[in-house]
């Protein structure tokens, strides 16, 4: 009896000893596409997977932005004194030294090597199979992870991505059921939230599983965006909610959608993406059973309070985008042609919209130069914006600006429910898994 518990005991420990020894290494890469300044919008993640690393002891690559000073300091930081600008050349020759670290046995079997990336990201589009991020001089194809992931796969080292780009759920594709995956979104626009809340959420001793639940549902997280893990539990809750991902999607670029003259039903209760949802949501419930009463003993989500927040949630968005819409196709028909002598005998034709582009640049050219002819340019168009068409315009343009400014909280409000539904989702369809989890094997 306790020789075999002394020989359990040392399987453990050699277990033990084995996960202490491996080698973990982490890229963190981005910053690339933002404007001119000190800092990145992509500061805070790249700060928090600098400490993760460092606390949890994985060895640090960082290649990341170029001419942003404070985020270069940071940078240096999170890779122990070195760090190279975010060059499309410096991130594909770096794809190419883990592939050959992995061929040289440098990374062997039982090493982990986690892949974060953290700056813009561009939709989907062929010839790409995933999809393209910012550099610092262009752009990076993510299509360039897949030698590198089969590569990893074939000699058994642990591969982990972490894409917080917008568009990033293209990213899943590199999934498999040995290389875990995570994005910020899915077809949709990312929030920047996210990729600091789920860096922030990685700690030694747990989980990218773990960490990426808990960093979705958290308060700090909230966001109308939509993360996505590749885990067959996370696929399958992704394919019951992704008609609320489509919607966010529309949500981030009403202007085109509208003037596409689109009806905007991707997001509503009657469509039949909501109608599948809701009988899953009735299917996890009635799974339950007689555990419902003891709901709070035992971690289940109350489904029914959280579909009646997403369909109060859903209502209230169709309702703020349908009177944004109104309001766009309101000022889209006042921005009239019209046709004015800006100079001597000199006419211009154009749009509401482009003379108001005129005025701010006139105004602009006076107070550098008040020459005659500049400032008599500059009276005209101040008689013109006081014209009552001209007015009537801005007015239904500032009105259009609103309703679509506030629709970000109504989406944000649909995003809290679907938080909710998601953890429904996840736990059921997890519960239920017999497949391999690389995320929840990934260990931090």
């Amino acid at each position: 009896m306790w020789t075999r518990w002394i020989g359990v005991l040392a399987l453990v420990a050699l277990a033990s000893a084995n996960t202490a020894w491996a080698k973990k290494e982490i890229l963190v890469l981005g910053g690339g596409g933002e404007p001119a300044g000190a800092t990145t919008i992509f500061d805070e993640t790249l700060k928090n997977l600098g400490t993760f690393s460092k606390n949890a002891g994985w060895k640090p690559t960082v290649i990341f932005n170029g001419g942003h000073k404070t985020t270069e300091v940071l940078a240096k930081q999170a890779g122990g004194g070195k760090n190279l600008p975010a060059t499309t050349d410096n991130l594909n020759r770096q794809i190419e030294l883990f592939k050959q670290k992995i061929q040289k046995g440098e990374l062997k079997k039982g090493d982990q090597l986690m892949i974060s990336v953290a700056t813009h990201g561009l939709e989907a589009a062929a010839p790409f199979e995933t999809h393209a991020v910012s550099s610092k001089n262009g752009t990076f194809n993510m299509d360039r992870l897949k030698a590198l992931r089969d590569l990893a796969e074939k000699k058994g080292v642990k591969l982990a991505i972490m894409d917080f780009s917008c568009h990033s759920g293209a990213t899943l594709k590199l999934g498999t059921d040995k290389t875990c995956v995570i994005s910020a979104a899915s077809s949709n626009v990312g929030y920047n939230i996210t990729g600091s809340t789920i860096a922030g959420n990685l700690k030694s001793g747990g989980n990218l599983e773990f960490a990426f639940l808990g960093a979705r549902s958290s308060e700090k997280g909230m966001s109308p965006g939509t993360p996505q893990i590749s885990t067959e539990a996370g696929r399958k809750t992704y394919a019951a909610t992704a008609f609320l991902s489509d919607s966010m999607r529309e949500r981030s670029s009403l202007d085109s959608w509208a003037e596409k003259g689109k009806k905007a039903e991707a997001c509503n209760l009657t469509n039949s993406s909501y109608t599948k949802l809701a009988r899953e949501l009735k299917d996890i419930k009635d799974s339950y059973g007689r555990l419902s009463g003891i709901r709070t003993l035992v971690g289940l989500p109350n489904v029914d309070q959280s579909k009646t927040q997403l369909q109060n949630a859903i209502k209230d968005y169709e309702q703020a985008r349908n009177q944004a819409l109104a309001a766009h196709k309101a000022q889209s028909n006042l921005d009239q042609k019209v046709c004015l002598e800006l100079m001597p005998n000199q006419k211009y034709c154009g749009t509401m919209t482009q003379f108001e582009y005129g005025y701010e640049v006139v105004k602009k050219q006076a107070a550098a130069n008040p020459s005659p002819a500049v400032r008599a340019e500059l009276q005209a168009y101040e008689k013109f914006v006081n014209r009552e068409d001209f007015k009537k315009w801005k007015t239904a343009s500032a009105s259009y600006q609103k309703q679509s400014d506030d629709l970000y909280w109504k989406a944000e409000k649909v995003g809290r429910a679907e938080r909710k539904i998601y953890d429904a989702l996840y736990t059921h369809y997890s519960k239920e898994s017999k497949a391999p989890n690389p995320c929840r094997d990934f260990k931090l």
